[in-house]
């Protein structure tokens, strides 16, 4: 008899342990693939240690509970690499999840039985260093020069590139470019969704061809790689290279990070622009943003418009003449609105204030708190009532804001443009089954889009009008002005000509990085503010959620939670103490959509000390408590 010790490929919560024993009669080897019941439910298991149960006789023999068997052995062959077990170890560390739930999307699950069949095995990694805290060997390309760049690197290439892709959309220009440019290369495409018979022939291509060029999107990150050369993350700002509300979360970047440290490849990071976090690293990636181009660049302010015009927010007269002009001319027009899920505010339409908090002076969010709406304060935790009147200039005029661009299509309409001038492109039509390839096709001259316009294949429009962007200027999320520097930039490289932009605050200093100023000179104010409120770079966010149909019962709970949080703190050295920040509770922005009620805890830790987290974690646990690390879209 042997004693089983087994990782579930399985979400666990935590607090139930990485590793569960058992006994079997048969001797497996490390890396096995196994069945057996865990709380009475089946689950599939890796054997990570099988040791003879005479090693074990007296404290089995004591122990108060009893073995269960195993069963079934699925497969007896060990198909990963000790690399394979290192990354998910690491990734469960970090994200404050179960390893088993980073092995469950390393290892091909659902492809067992076919890759048992033809006994496909992983060669083992050229070097298998466990993980050192080396930095990763980090290349920045900026978007307009990626092509040139990767011609070069894949000229020169000798083992795996792995090439990470935010949409389908990327994906299908990165593989059509690669095919026609490089026929003679291996080229591998990886889709998560693929049915049994292609995910085993990708697999055993995957094995048969060491230095292929692999495309995919963000699952791809986690493919079992055995001969790692470059990593290329493309684009790698996008929001689909975070996995948002799935289980186990994982940041794309993240994982590339440390594969690049594990195996010492390179990893390649491309945007238009570089984050904050990457400027933090070091300055030299200054050096690869571009010089600011010139464009024509004019400022509607929006407060001069009529009462009925203001409360609509969409084209300006200034705006809507321009556009016509273009039109007669034949000119390719982009009308652009921000979307990006980012909170609403509150506006004067009169003096064109947004009521600030007393204590930071940072704006003030509209949330639902789900009895009404509030201003929140996301910085110092700061909440009141919307007000009635505007308290700078005593107008009654205010208006909660928020776009659409139907509302756009419908003015164009109205002013006698043509329908067949205009190219809607916004998630709804995508969801009607039209691909957006399809849609950017489209020979109109007039073009309604929301960020989705970003894409690769996009062409250059001679004319932009962004409609509004004062949302993001507005907003408490601590990523908004990384979100607006970077939109900006952006839409400079998709317009040739003219840009007008619309907004009720045209004395605001950061428009002028779309006329000018360098956007590199950015970076370093941002770096101070975010040092000045503990944001990342400088202090990672835990975000601890507390969820219920009742919203006093929630409220009740995560006032609970934050009582233990500060306990715990009191009871640690004073240094310590000194490394937490903790705000809340608030109420959560998506409350009562189905009836159900969120609370925020939202904790910033100056440390990268896991150690030092988990501490105050591990007593925070709950079927309705979820903790998030570094969570992907701000607070």
């Amino acid at each position: 008899m042997y004693i089983i010790t087994a990782i579930p490929l399985d979400y666990i919560p935590k607090e139930a342990g990485e590793t569960f024993t058992f006994f079997s009669a048969q001797l497996l080897q490390k890396g096995a693939l196994i069945k057996a019941n865990i709380k009475k439910r089946s689950v599939k298991l890796l054997v990570v240690a099988a040791n003879p149960l005479k090693d074990y006789k007296a404290s089995v023999r004591k122990s108060d509970f009893v073995l269960s068997p195993i069963s079934e052995v699925l497969w007896e062959t060990s198909f990963l690499q000790k690399i394979h077990y290192d990354l998910a170890r690491y990734l469960g560390s970090y994200y404050y999840e179960s390893t088993g739930s980073y092995l469950k999307a390393i290892f091909p699950l659902k492809l067992y039985k076919q890759l048992e069949k033809i006994n496909l095995i992983l060669p083992a990694p050229k070097d298998e260093n466990t993980y050192s805290k080396s930095a990763a060997n980090l290349i920045f390309w900026q978007s307009n020069a990626f092509e040139k760049s990767l011609h070069k690197l894949i000229n020169e290439h000798t083992g795996q590139i792995l090439i990470l892709c935010p949409t389908l959309t990327h994906l299908e220009y990165l593989r059509e470019k690669l095919k026609r440019c490089f026929p003679n290369t291996p080229l591998l495409i990886y889709r998560r969704d693929n049915g049994i018979k292609d995910g085993a022939m990708f697999y055993k291509q995957f094995v048969a061809f060491p230095n292929a060029i692999i495309i995919g999107l963000q699952s791809a990150v986690l493919l079992p790689f055995f001969n790692l050369e470059t990593i290329i993350v493309y684009e790698y700002r996008h929001r689909g290279h975070l996995s948002l509300d799935q289980h186990p979360y994982y940041s794309t970047t993240k994982v590339a990070a440390i594969w690049s440290k594990l195996t010492h490849c390179q990893l390649v990071l491309t945007a238009a622009l570089p984050d904050i976090d990457l400027i933090h690293l070091s300055d030299r990636y200054l050096e690869a943003i571009p010089p600011n181009s010139k464009r024509q660049v004019e400022i509607v302010d929006l407060k001069s418009l009529s009462v009925e015009l203001k409360s609509k927010i969409v084209l300006s007269p200034t705006a809507l003449d321009q556009v016509k002009k273009a039109l007669s001319q034949n000119k390719r027009i982009l009308i652009f609105l921000n979307r990006k899920g980012l909170a609403h505010y509150v506006v004067c339409k009169d003096c064109g204030q947004v009521p600030h908090c007393p204590h930071c002076q940072k704006p003030l969010a509209l949330r639902e708190n789900g009895a009404g709406r509030e201003l929140i304060c996301r910085e110092c935790g700061y909440h009141t009532e919307v007000p009635d009147i505007c308290p700078h200039c005593h107008s009654w005029h205010l208006k909660a804001v928020g776009l659409g661009v139907e509302a756009i299509v419908k003015q164009l309409l109205e002013n006698a443009v043509p329908s067949a001038s205009i190219n809607l492109i916004s998630q709804d039509e995508l969801e009607n089954k039209t691909s957006l390839i399809e849609l950017l096709a489209k020979p109109a001259l007039i073009t309604v889009a929301t960020e989705i316009i970003f894409k690769p294949q996009t062409n250059p429009f001679d004319l932009t009008v962004i409609v509004s962007l004062d949302s993001l200027l507005n907003s408490t999320n601590y990523l908004a002005p990384e979100e607006l520097i970077n939109c900006l930039a952006q839409l400079k490289n998709l317009t040739q000509r003219k840009i007008i932009l619309q907004t009720f605050e045209p004395q605001n200093e950061f428009w002028r990085y779309i006329a000018d100023e360098p956007f590199a000179s950015f970076y370093p104010r941002e770096l101070a503010e975010r040092k000045m409120y503990h944001y990342p770079p400088f202090a990672h966010i835990i975000k601890i959620t507390v969820v219920n149909k009742n919203n006093l019962a929630a409220h009740k709970k995560a006032n609970e939670l934050v009582n233990l949080i500060q306990s715990k703190i009191l009871k640690m050295p004073q240094e310590k103490r000194n490394l937490f920040n903790v705000l809340g509770p608030s109420a959560g922005n998506r409350s009562s959509g189905q009836g159900v009620f969120f609370w925020e805890i939202i904790i910033k830790l100056s440390t990268d000390s896991i150690s030092i987290r988990d501490s105050l974690l591990r007593d925070i646990s709950g079927k309705n408590i979820n903790i998030e690390i570094d969570p992907p879209l701000g607070i």
